[in-house]
């Protein structure tokens, strides 16, 4: 894991690398702005006070619910510290909103007052300086935090994994990646969602006649796997603890530079499950 130095030193050798991701709309602080914002974004996704950060489109940050009792990662400033974040009735909304309430400036340092922790180190991402550098940081957080991702939705479309027209892994796209080459993996279903096939019709053959026997018909859950993907979507979740916290921005942009497309996602983490009934939730 890292020091805020060891941060800071890994940062400043690839800052190339970082910059060639900034979008033409952010307007970027200075180095040392961007990565003292980053040091905390990275701190409060290791330190959530929840086991699973959430994954999702935009719209996961506008329901007010979904942030009341999840809580956001925020590195200075959130978005609702900035008034920029808008529900889906286009409403404003604010700190209070989520009951919470910070004071803080950019790039200053900053203490936790109470009742603040629910806003910068809870689960969905909600950066008001955000750029794909902000959300590297935040992913790295978790991963060292050995946090579990939870993807709120049975599926991910192909655009929110893989711009086309630029041929480049989108947001979600890239975050999965990560997670990949970190050695995180999608949990399967529980057992007892899977149908079992019945056991095939017996014959048996007395001296007379030949009789054949149909078993029982085996009961099977009311609830199938595709359902319990569409009602809590999927999980990822840490392999081994040394593959996640030896995690490094240097390796995050080394797994990027070998997508070729959107196959690599698709065929990646989204296919390498791991048993629900063999996974230790408690062991990692």
């Amino acid at each position: 894991m890292y020091t805020k130095a060891s941060f800071t030193d890994e940062l400043k050798r690839i800052w190339t690398t970082i910059t060639a991701f900034k979008p033409s709309w952010y307007k970027m602080g200075s180095q040392e702005v961007e990565i003292t914002d980053a040091w905390k974004m990275y701190q409060n996704a290791r330190q959530s006070t929840l086991d699973e950060l959430l994954l999702g489109d935009v719209k996961l940050r506008s329901e007010i619910e979904v942030l009341k009792n999840f809580g956001t990662t925020s590195g200075s400033e959130s978005t609702m510290e900035r008034e920029t974040l808008f529900d889906a009735k286009n409403k404003k909304v604010t700190s209070d909103d989520v009951q919470a309430t910070v004071k803080s400036a950019r790039g200053s340092a900053y203490q936790l007052p109470e009742g603040v922790t629910h806003i910068r180190r809870g689960s969905v991402l909600d950066d008001g300086w955000w750029w794909p550098f902000k959300n590297d940081a935040w992913v790295i957080g978790g991963v060292h935090g050995l946090k579990r991702f939870h993807l709120a939705m049975a599926k991910a479309s192909d655009d929110l994994l893989w711009d086309a027209s630029s041929k480049r892994p989108r947001v979600l796209g890239r975050e999965l990646l990560g997670l990949a080459a970190f050695g995180y993996s999608l949990i399967g279903v529980p057992g007892w969602s899977k149908k079992s096939p019945p056991p095939a019709t017996t014959t048996v053959t007395p001296v007379s006649p030949t009789t054949t026997t149909t078993p029982p018909a085996v009961k099977t859950t009311p609830v199938d796997a595709a359902t319990i993907r569409a009602t809590i979507g999927n999980v990822f979740a840490p392999q081994k603890k040394a593959t996640a916290q030896d995690a490094t921005f240097t390796a995050y942009y080394a797994s990027l530079r070998k997508v070729a497309g959107i196959d690599t996602i698709k065929n990646g983490i989204l296919k390498n499950e791991v048993a629900f009934d063999t996974y230790d939730f408690g062991k990692i």
